[in-house]
């Protein structure tokens, strides 16, 4: 890892600021331009909004993630070089995502901040449901789906919002987005050199995972008080599906993309058990997941739920974006 740092991620001197994209409190016009924020705000479809603040508990949930990389098997969080930099580093850039996004929202008048903050403490309290066990290796494979599924939610939410009139929002989304995809990049180019070393062992592992639960989203135990764990998360992933922000289509995409990406099909040489596992990740899962995009039309996720993060009253309410802003 030493030397892949800087190659992989921005000079923190160089790298944006979530002061790049959001009013500055010191202008004389700052007033006016918050008064535009919420106004075009008003826009903003009931499950896109939703959807947004998901998206933005999930990037304030950090230090979940971080603690998570610094105590894999074999990881010294002390040291300052090598994978503790790169998650250190990682952070910071991840850091970036939410400030920006929570203070964006919170600008809009349309979010009760304090419901959103509530149910970022009860995330970052639950930890993250992460298959590995703590193997790092297993892990590498998790990151690079996770982060390209970000990815895709950031994006089509900042497309969204586009069609919505928010210019403003749709900026900040589409910068995120791409952060992501530059992360996801590095985290497939790690998995890459692994690979090269031991094929059939990073086979077997990514088989193992699949297996378990599959990609497992970090916000997947997100709650409200006193609710089961993981009930918030069913009624975001509702919205999700329902906008088509972030679908099982997309799933079975970026699961295919990982195995071509990675050149799995293309394997010789391996061990009977990771002959299997190819077989399984190539042949046998892309077509479970197809039938259950089959199963699951966006459509079908028809939910009433109310989400305390949004402050506006009932009538307000809609649950469909309208045709003219798809």
């Amino acid at each position: 890892m030493e030397g892949w740092i800087d190659k992989h991620l921005l000079p923190i001197d160089t790298m944006w600021q979530p002061a790049d994209y959001l009013p500055d409190a010191r202008d004389p016009d700052f007033i006016n331009r918050v008064r535009h924020i919420q106004n075009v705000a008003r826009d903003i479809p009931y499950d896109v909004l939703a959807v947004l603040i998901g998206d933005m508990i999930t990037e304030e949930a950090l230090p979940t993630y971080q603690s998570e990389l610094l105590t894999l098997d074999g990881i010294d969080p002390r040291n300052e070089k090598g994978w503790a930099q790169w998650s250190r580093r990682w952070s910071g850039e991840e850091n970036g995502h939410g400030d920006t996004l929570h203070t964006a929202l919170y600008l809009t008048g349309r979010v009760d901040m304090r419901s959103v903050q509530r149910d970022t403490q009860q995330l970052i309290g639950a930890g993250i449901k992460n298959n590995s066990a703590g193997d790092p290796l297993e892990t590498l494979f998790y990151v690079c789906a996770q982060e390209r599924a970000t990815h895709t939610s950031h994006s089509n939410v900042g497309k969204l919002l586009k069609k919505a009139g928010n210019t403003e929002l749709y900026d900040i989304c589409s910068r995120i987005g791409k952060d992501e995809t530059r992360h996801a990049t590095a985290y497939e180019k790690m998995v890459q050199e692994v690979i090269n070393i031991i094929p059939s062992e990073m086979v077997v592992l990514f088989s193992n995972m699949m297996k378990k639960d599959g990609i497992i989203m970090p916000a997947a135990l997100l709650t409200e008080s006193g609710k089961p764990q993981g009930e918030l998360f069913n009624h975001f992933s509702h919205a999700a599906q329902r906008t088509e922000v972030y679908t099982a289509q997309d799933y079975l995409d970026i699961y295919i993309r990982l195995i071509t990406k990675l050149k799995i099909t293309d394997l010789v040489d391996l061990t009977p058990e990771a002959q299997e596992a190819q077989e399984y990740l190539c042949g046998r899962l892309p077509k479970v997941i197809q039938m259950k995009i089959k199963r699951d039309d966006p459509s079908k996720f028809v939910d009433d739920y109310k989400f305390s993060w949004i402050s506006e009253p009932e009538s307000t309410k809609t649950y469909s974006i309208p045709n003219e802003i798809r």
